[in-house]
């Protein structure tokens, strides 16, 4: 049966519409939320508590926070008061069961943007979104006018360290590798290179790759990886592949069609996952560019399938060899009907337009047998191996 997905509210996506943190302890609710704004071109993560909320707004960064009051540990007026501190700039919308004009007052004193009673419709939800972007946007330009006018040279000299910071990062990247494992043939048939930097400053991945597209690094990040996973591709026998992440941005180097290059001399071993498929749309000729890609040798992947809109508008243009369900999906999935519908349906889909699905981010037992239950034949996560080195084939000593 095709999941019942709510239609996207505009004719066509606009990427990177802004990012969003749900907080909400009750799962049920933030994943449909979550489903909602990413059908309408937002970035959207979750988080099942305050402190867990804290840690993603240090270590990622949001344009917006939208926080359920009642919740255990930090509840949501404490972590408004914790977001205005440490985080000005980011608008926090209040999301409530129990409301009472005391509530509501405290919190928009507190600073919060809007203040919405559960439950909330889809079109509340959207407006409050909007508003939220927009208070953002506004927010970052005043600050931003403000550093310019008063501290135009510190500026500068802050633009410089940090470009000093991504240089050394840059300097520094190693690959990891996590298999993709088939449980019916019981190993590996794939693994799946992350990139890893040795600079203390960008322990998360994301924040490397952050920093690189704010100062247009994407594409020599992008060759550093693919240089670097060259070695790895040559040693893999039979039918394993490598899959290597390709942002979009790399879509426009002329490198990566260079039939020359070292990693293009591998390419029938290589799997290409291209990652922000919001952003497609602002490559031109993305399909030609794609066919290029499978005319020397690589296949081509796409991950957080079913996450939205513009995910399965990547599938219909790209038409790719393999796909990803989004790890929302696989998360608990034997607690959730509903998940299980979707990844039935995705399975179903997958099996239809002949094209390989991974159920990514298997953490538990549990989760697998659902996953089997339902079809799925390849498998990525932490109940397997965590990233690390490409396993040697030399015995141990």
């Amino acid at each position: 049966m095709t999941p019942s997905l709510p239609p996207p509210a505009r004719p066509h996506i606009v990427p990177r519409l802004g990012r969003i943190l749900i907080v909400d302890d009750e799962e049920r609710l933030a994943f449909a939320y979550r489903r909602f704004f990413l059908a309408r071109g937002y970035e959207v993560e979750w988080a099942p508590s305050g402190e867990a909320a804290l840690r993603a707004l240090d270590e990622i960064g949001f344009d917006a926070v939208f926080s359920e009051i009642a919740m255990p540990g930090m509840d949501g007026p404490a972590l408004l008061r914790e977001v205005r501190a440490k985080h000005p700039d980011v608008p926090f919308v209040v999301l409530t069961a129990t409301a009472t004009i005391e509530t509501a007052a405290r919190a928009l004193e507190d600073g919060a943007l809007r203040y919405l009673v559960k439950p909330v419709t889809m079109p509340d939800l959207l407006r409050a979104a909007d508003d939220a972007m927009s208070a953002n946007l506004a927010a970052r330009k005043q600050r931003r006018a403000t550093q310019i006018a008063s501290y135009h040279d510190e500026e500068e000299a802050t633009r410089s360290e940090r470009m000093g910071h991504i240089a050394s990062a840059l300097a520094s990247v190693y690959m990891v590798y996590q298999p993709i494992v088939s449980v019916a043939l019981r190993r590996p048939v794939a693994f799946e290179a992350l990139a890893r930097n040795s600079d203390p400053r960008f322990k998360n991945p994301a924040q490397l790759f952050g920093e690189a597209e704010t100062f247009g690094l994407v594409q020599p990040l992008g060759r550093i990886i693919r240089s670097n996973v060259v070695e790895v591709a040559e040693k893999l026998v039979d039918d394993t592949r490598l899959f290597v992440n390709l942002h979009v941005n790399d879509l426009d180097d002329a490198t990566l069609y260079d039939a020359k290059a070292p990693l293009s001399r591998v390419a029938a071993r290589v799997v290409l996952e291209i990652t922000e498929r919001g952003s497609i749309e602002s490559v031109q000729g993305v399909e030609d560019k794609v066919r290029a890609l499978r005319a020397l040798g690589y296949r081509i992947a796409l991950d957080d399938i079913g996450a939205g809109y513009a995910n399965l508008n990547s599938l219909t243009a790209l038409e790719p060899d393999v796909v990803k369900l989004d790890m929302a999906l696989v998360r608990n999935i034997h607690e959730h009907g509903t998940k299980q519908r979707i990844v039935s349906a995705m399975v179903e889909l997958s099996r239809a337009m002949k094209i390989d699905l991974v159920a990514e981010g298997v953490e538990t037992k549990l989760e697998l047998d659902v996953l089997m239950g339902l079809g799925c034949e390849l498998f990525q996560g932490y109940y397997f191996a965590r990233p690390g080195p490409f396993p040697s084939k030399e015995p141990p000593k």
